[in-house]
């Protein structure tokens, strides 16, 4: 089974692929999910009514999108 995170990021976006049969790109992914959460970024699993946002890493995730928080205002 192979994942995928989406990093939208300020310059650009990029991606982080892993697969559960190869444990070191599964950790690779491991440590940048919890690298990204540490820098406050937000994980949301998409799914059929919008998205489900997550706090742990879930390599059973096919896909995984990052975004920054959204700081509104009046």
């Amino acid at each position: 089974m192979m994942g995928t995170m989406h990093i939208l990021g300020k310059k650009g976006d990029s991606t982080v692929t892993w697969d559960l049969a190869d444990a070191k790109a599964t950790d690779t992914a491991r440590q940048t999910f919890y690298a990204l959460r540490k820098q406050g970024m937000l994980a949301f699993v998409p799914g059929p009514s919008g998205g489900e946002q997550i706090e742990a890493f879930r390599p059973d995730a096919e896909e995984i999108m990052w975004v920054r928080p959204i700081a509104g205002g009046r």
